[in-house]
């Protein structure tokens, strides 16, 4: 069984990083979490950092056995898109599959989010 979940997991989180490549320029799994960017680090990681001297876009999600966690949301510059993009990443999730949402300092964003997006199973840390 567990290597049934191993392989599921591999399949999302394969799926999730194609997706997220045609976002953001710069796209990096370290065990199950996907950073993702459009500035890259001179160690060449994606750079996930609300403090990031440059404006920029990214996300950074850790890939649970049933769900994903929004670890970080950044956007910095002045794409109103953004969150839309991800939205439709999120399109190919299974059904079943939680969408974590991990301290929520947004002060209502996410409760709209939740309200406009109904259909996946978010839940708020």
């Amino acid at each position: 069984m567990r290597n049934i979940l191993e392989y599921n997991s591999y399949d999302i989180i394969s799926s999730l990083e194609s997706v997220l490549s045609n976002i953001f320029p710069y796209v990096k799994l370290i065990t199950n979490k996907i950073y993702a960017s459009t500035l890259i680090s001179k160690s060449g990681n994606p750079i996930v950092r609300i403090d990031s001297k440059n404006p920029v876009k990214a996300l950074l999600l850790e890939v649970k056995e049933d769900g994903v966690v929004i670890k970080s949301i950044v956007n910095s510059t002045s794409d109103k898109n953004l969150i839309q993009e991800i939205i439709e990443v999120f399109e190919i999730l299974p059904n079943n599959y939680k969408i974590w949402i991990d301290q929520d300092v947004s002060s209502g964003f996410w409760d709209k989010i939740i309200q406009k997006y109904p259909k996946f199973n978010w839940i708020k840390l």
